[in-house]
């Protein structure tokens, strides 16, 4: 017998909804979402969750969950995509169900392209000897909003081969960058043609780009030097002198008797010593001279210095300024005059100098031939003396 005004017991059942209800993300990249369900009734249980139609690469995740309680309930849902799902906006469906209880709702979910790089090499190939680097010019072209570390290897490189700097960082301007690499070899590197391969990767993104390195044998090196002149210019009268360092500085184990040179020196300037000895390692200094004669001409030359052992030679350059020999003139006034012995005579001596001449001038009297040098002496014939004067500097 029915009861009046009874009707059936309500059915445990479920509402859900999601917040946020939207998102954006890069091609194999996830988005977090909270999923909000509220029993109903004494609903409780598992759940399953589902995309109805999904896009290619599109999941969720986790695929149940457990309700329990009274109440609201708040679960953090995952949609993945891959780097196969399409770009563009899609509307997802999420079935949340139990048994034959099911219920949907809907989220828009943007793809963008997934951020991407290419890369190149300028040049493509090199040649080295044994233990020798060749550089190259990385050119890394980022796309849909690439940046960060990229890390650079070479796969499987030939020994001794490696690659440097290791990584390098691209910036968010969006424009291909440039970055200098070597490839370095020893002197256990196999001689011959080797195909390099650089990998230049971030996370999972790869990307490979071919070199070609061509590794001869390494050649010996021969003793050797160089040479620098300090000053390397000057400035001297005719008959002096003036003095430079020479600095040698020896490579590969050179050392031993240098033999010094003018080559096709102005007349009257050489070069002392004529040799240095070499000894040990590291820069080594002589002090050495040009030297001037009265017969050199004036004016600037450059001189040549030869630095020679055996068939090896150095050369350096030096400007060499050479001014006249200082000197002077003189004039008396009046240049003759009449005395009486045992008196005097005055004159004027005027002393010009001549390319800078100064100091003491000495002052003394020469007697004419036949004369005794004495003032005022009368030869036989009763004319007076002459006097000749000598100025000595």
């Amino acid at each position: 017998m029915a009861l009046a005004g009874c009707g059936q017991p309500a059915q445990p059942n479920f509402v859900i909804s999601l917040n946020p209800t939207s998102a954006s993300v890069n091609q194999g990249q996830s988005a977090s979402i909270t999923l909000t369900i509220t029993p109903q009734n004494g609903f409780s249980g598992t759940v399953n969750l589902s995309l109805q139609n999904a896009p290619a690469g599109v999941t969720v995740s986790p695929t149940s969950v457990n309700v329990t309680g009274q109440g609201s309930q708040d679960f953090t849902i995952s949609f993945t995509t891959t780097s196969a799902t399409p770009t563009g906006t899609h509307t997802l469906t999420l079935v949340a169900s139990q048994g034959s209880l099911s219920k949907t709702t809907s989220f828009k979910l943007t793809v963008t392209p997934q951020p991407n790089f290419e890369i190149s090499l300028n040049p493509t190939s090199a040649s080295v000897n044994q233990g020798q680097s060749a550089s190259t010019t990385l050119t890394i072209n980022p796309k849909n909003g690439f940046s960060g570390t990229v890390n650079l290897r070479l796969q499987n490189p030939p020994p001794g081969v490696t690659v440097s700097p290791e990584s390098v960082e691209i910036n968010n301007s969006g424009n291909p960058q440039n970055f200098t690499i070597s490839f370095t070899t020893t002197s256990a590197t196999p001689t011959g043609e080797h195909t390099l391969t650089l990998v230049a990767s971030q996370g999972s993104l790869s990307k490979t780009a071919s070199f070609k390195l061509t590794v001869n044998q390494a050649q010996t090196q021969q003793p050797d030097f160089t040479i620098n002149l300090n000053p390397t210019s000057a400035s001297v009268n005719q008959g002096q002198s003036t003095q430079a360092n020479l600095i040698i500085t020896p490579q590969n184990g050179f050392s031993g008797t240098v033999a010094l040179s003018l080559q096709n020196p102005p007349a009257g300037v050489s070069v002392s010593p004529t040799s240095v000895n070499v000894t040990g390692q590291g820069s080594q200094n002589f002090t050495i001279s040009f030297t001037t004669t009265n017969a050199t001409p004036t004016g600037t030359h450059t001189l040549t210095l030869v630095a020679s052992q055996g068939s090896l030679s150095k050369t350096t350059s030096f400007t060499l300024t050479v001014i006249p020999q200082p000197n002077f003139e003189i004039k008396l006034n009046p240049t003759s005059v009449s005395v009486n012995r045992s008196q005097s005579a005055k004159a004027t001596l005027t002393i010009t100098p001549q390319n800078g001449f100064s100091g003491t001038v000495s002052l003394s009297l020469q007697p004419a031939p036949g004369g005794d040098g004495l003032a005022g002496q009368r030869d036989p014939h009763g004319q007076p003396a002459k006097l000749h004067a000598l100025l000595q500097c």
